[in-house]
């Protein structure tokens, strides 16, 4: 995703719990229902993330991006997106071009042409958090406690 500001580049890969590559469409919960993060920032997953990882292993959709690490980069570089940068990922890579040329590279990598759901770093309340449809690039809200896809994010 190229902005006038910057550029940002997405996992390839769904995350496991861990961090590591899930190679499969599994998911993770977002947090803890019930409880406020104050992550509510629309435009920045970074600093959305960096809240939610300061408040532990139960935030596993930010942990798992907060430990993701590629050649070049270390745990800490990537973020669970907020829900704009989701967007514009979506709307991004659905040229036909591009998403030929993402499909191309995997059968797993890059799903977006099909309906599924990928959390974003937004709270909505202490008991749901956003994530992205990407059947229609709609934002939707879901409990914080249901599982979704997570794909992280990082900017070069």
């Amino acid at each position: 995703i190229k902005n006038e500001d910057s550029v940002k580049v997405m996992s390839l890969f769904e995350l496991n719990e861990d961090g590591t590559d899930a190679h499969t469409h599994k998911g993770l919960t977002w947090g803890v229902y019930g409880i406020i993060t104050n992550a509510t920032d629309i435009n920045d997953g970074k600093a959305n993330t960096e809240k939610l990882v300061a408040l532990g292993s139960n935030y596993k959709a930010a942990v798992a991006c907060s430990l993701y690490s590629t050649e070049g980069t270390k745990q800490g570089d990537w973020y669970l997106p907020a829900h704009q940068e989701l967007i514009d990922m979506q709307w991004s890579t659905n040229s036909t071009a591009i998403q030929s040329s993402l499909n191309n590279l995997s059968t797993l990598a890059l799903s977006l042409d099909e309906d599924n759901h990928y959390w974003a770093s937004y709270e909505n309340y202490g008991n749901y958090a956003s994530y992205l449809g990407t059947g229609n690039g709609t934002i939707y809200f879901d409990s914080k406690n249901t599982y979704n896809l997570v794909r992280a994010f990082c900017e070069i």
